[in-house]
């Protein structure tokens, strides 16, 4: 009882941290990875953390439960498989800077970039973000 009991606490604590990720965020686009290598994945971080943007990959039920706490609607067509998150904490528009300028760079086409939330609204990316 008492390892599930620290498992759920646990599971609370990254939902909060979710919750506050997307409160403070001023964009966030959702990115699946299919396919990446840990060298790719390691290149685009450092684009990203370059940029000002917290990449971070969270199980997509924690990410639902975060939504559904601050009452967002829209995801879970776009939460399935490989997710992560791509958090434009000061600017916007520069995790699709990064993710346009990464897939122009490396040629790759294994993940994608599916939808934008910004504003309080959810948008489907008018291209999709191929990566990896």
């Amino acid at each position: 009882m008492k390892s599930m009991s620290k498992n759920v606490d646990l599971k609370k604590q990254v939902v909060s941290e979710i919750t506050g990720k997307i409160r403070n965020a001023k964009s966030i686009i959702v990115v699946h990875y299919n396919g990446i290598t840990v060298e790719d994945v390691t290149a685009l971080r450092n684009q990203f953390r370059a940029a000002g943007v917290e990449y971070v990959v969270y199980k997509n039920t924690l990410v639902q439960r975060a939504l559904k706490d601050l009452h967002i609607d829209g995801f879970d067509s776009v939460l399935q498989g490989p997710s992560a998150f791509a958090f434009g904490m000061k600017d916007p528009v520069a995790p699709a800077k990064v993710i346009t300028e990464y897939i122009s760079k490396s040629k790759k086409r294994h993940a994608e970039g599916q939808s934008r939330y910004y504003r309080r609204k959810i948008y489907r990316c008018n291209r999709s973000f191929r990566i990896g």
